[in-house]
């Protein structure tokens, strides 16, 4: 039996639900964490979840089972809340409605149907195109005067992209500590240079936006509940595809808000920073609290579909795919000027000028 010993905590994380539940048994799902306590979740048959709440050595608190749910399209975000003050409440809330609780009394409905926006044909987007804007404007900026070496840039592009095919696709076979040499790219392309990253360089040398794609209305102030643990916003896509629709510079989304540990919001350039500056670059005998949140965490089904992964690997891969697809964009670009071509049958992977 649970042992109903007094604790306290809040989890919010934003997940997606396989659209297959297992006919028999359970299947992990996700496994959540605090300083003081983890919530392993799996999924059972019609697509109930069952949550087990235990301390960090793993001995059982409390469990609940929630309302059947009934899954729309693939990959629709769900807000996932997890509040517990025992021995008298436990509570599971999805997007705002309660589907478990230890109080008898909560009335929990016996289905909960989760769909994006399948009312609407086209979504409102919240306007980034003034700050798209000033972030390229801003790129141009910092590298006038430069004198750049274009042939040597293009050639850097090349090599980087390389090395993140190679490594998105062992970390697809599953050989996932390879989100670590990615994140040592990332860094490379995104965060770090003189006077900025190479994507952001050669972006500015032509002039480019980098374009990317995240949820079609600004973003909402997070939850009151997250005041405890680790949140993180998956709010990223390099491809236009649902929920992702609203077209956004990367150097936007860098400053976007990327989630919240123990109620303090950190942005995404500031995570993947993190990342970054420790794991990525060296080995500290002191673990940055960022990068230590989000490696506790296994990531729901995800872009990595070669088995379970923590969040953490599945950030970086997603982040990683991102930094390709740009890279082959700018080289198209660069190609073009050079060659002065047509290149009418050259498959690129988008997509729409912001």
């Amino acid at each position: 039996m649970p042992s109903l010993q007094k604790i306290s905590g809040t989890l919010v994380q934003t997940l997606s639900l396989p659209q297959k539940a297992p006919r028999h048994g359970k299947r992990k799902f996700a496994e959540l964490s605090t300083k003081t306590s983890r919530v392993s979740v799996y999924v059972l048959r019609a697509h109930k979840l069952l949550f087990l709440l235990k301390d960090l050595d793993g001995n059982l608190l409390a469990k609940l089972t929630t309302c059947p749910l009934k899954v729309g399209r693939i990959g629709t975000p769900l807000l996932l809340t997890v509040i517990w003050d025992l021995p008298k409440r436990f509570e599971i809330s999805i997007n705002r409605t309660i589907v478990a609780s230890l109080d008898k009394e909560q009335k929990i409905p016996n289905q909960l149907e989760i769909k994006f926006n399948s009312n609407r044909q086209k979504p409102d987007l919240f306007d980034y195109s003034h700050r798209n804007q000033a972030v390229k404007r801003d790129r141009e900026q910092k590298i006038a005067g430069e004198n750049l070496d274009e042939a040597y840039l293009v050639s850097a592009l090349k090599r980087e992209l390389a090395q993140i095919q190679d490594l998105l696709q062992l970390m697809q076979s599953g050989h996932h500590h390879h989100a670590y040499g990615l994140a040592t790219r990332i860094r490379l392309l995104l965060l770090s240079g003189r006077p900025l990253g190479l994507i952001h360089t050669c972006a500015a040398l032509k002039g480019k936006p980098l374009t990317v794609f995240t949820y079609p209305s600004a973003q909402e102030p997070l939850p009151d509940v997250v005041a405890e643990g680790f949140y993180i916003d998956r709010n990223l896509s390099p491809l236009r595809m649902e929920p992702f629709v609203n077209p956004i510079d990367i150097g936007v989304w860098l400053e976007l808000s990327g989630g919240s540990l123990d109620g303090e919001e950190f942005t995404n350039w500031q995570l993947l920073k993190s990342v970054g500056d420790t794991v990525a670059a060296h080995v500290d005998p002191v673990i940055d609290p960022l990068v230590s949140a989000i490696r506790k965490q296994t990531a729901q089904a995800g872009p990595l579909s070669s088995g379970p992964a923590d969040a953490l690997e599945t950030m970086i891969f997603k982040v990683g795919e991102t930094c390709a697809i740009l890279i082959e964009e700018l080289l198209f670009g660069f190609s073009l000027r050079r060659n002065q071509l047509l290149m009418s049958n050259f498959r690129t992977h988008r997509r729409f000028e912001m």
